[in-house]
């Protein structure tokens, strides 16, 4: 194996944790500390986060992902139009009752 694929597989896995971390959210609570830890779940969801983006950061700086390598201006308004468009889709799912305004 070579160190694109490392790092790849290294994404991989951090999107997996990501993933499992926000599961124990939904069905233990954001502020739920799980026996033996000392941090709660919200806590270590943006840990997970963190290391997400660090393996990201790493694939950009190596040219491995080069479309990640992007100047901060562009950066920010790339993720303003994600978070416009995960909005969109959360009003959709407002306006077909999934989506409920009060837990």
């Amino acid at each position: 194996m070579n160190r694109t694929q490392m790092l790849l597989l290294k994404l991989m896995e951090e999107c997996n944790e990501v993933s499992q971390r926000c599961s124990k959210a939904i069905r233990f609570g954001l502020d739920e500390v799980q026996p033996g830890q000392e941090k709660n779940n919200e806590q270590r969801i943006v840990e997970e986060l963190l290391d997400l983006f660090a393996v990201l950061q790493m694939l950009a700086v190596e040219n491995i992902l080069t479309s990640a390598n992007m100047e901060d201006d562009k950066l920010l308004n790339e993720l303003s139009n994600r978070s416009a468009r995960i909005d969109k889709y959360l009003n959709y799912s407002k306006e077909l009752g999934i989506l409920k305004e009060t837990e």
